[in-house]
């Protein structure tokens, strides 16, 4: 398959999976819109909620959720920090000469 062909198969899965989301959340809806219709209607023989919650333009969903961009925080100071450190400890440095008998105490300069 080419890559067009991939594109718009995945796009076509997320117009799906939106739709059945639109679905669902229109089910929940209209089941709350019931239970409001018990409690009686407005002086205008309608029930103003009812007008309201028919409006899907402003439901959106997102792919970020808090619990997930902390954890992408989370990851990214451990990740931070782990350079650093390790790039500290890489700057460590030792003895060039290694002699097998150590000066005397106050020679060591």
């Amino acid at each position: 398959r080419s890559v067009e062909e991939v594109k718009h198969a995945r796009d076509m899965q997320v117009h799906y999976r939106r739709m059945m989301m639109e679905q669902e959340g229109q089910r929940i809806m209209d089941a709350r819109r019931r239970r409001l219709n018990d409690g009686g209607n407005n002086a205008d023989g309608g029930n103003w909620n009812d007008q309201q919650d028919s409006d899907m333009s402003g439901v959106y969903y997102v792919s970020m959720t808090p619990n997930i961009f902390a954890g992408l925080l989370f990851f990214l100071l451990f990740a931070v920090t782990a350079i650093i450190g390790l790039s500290c400890m890489g700057a460590i440095q030792g003895q060039d000469v290694y002699v097998s008998k150590m000066p005397t105490v106050g020679r060591e300069a």
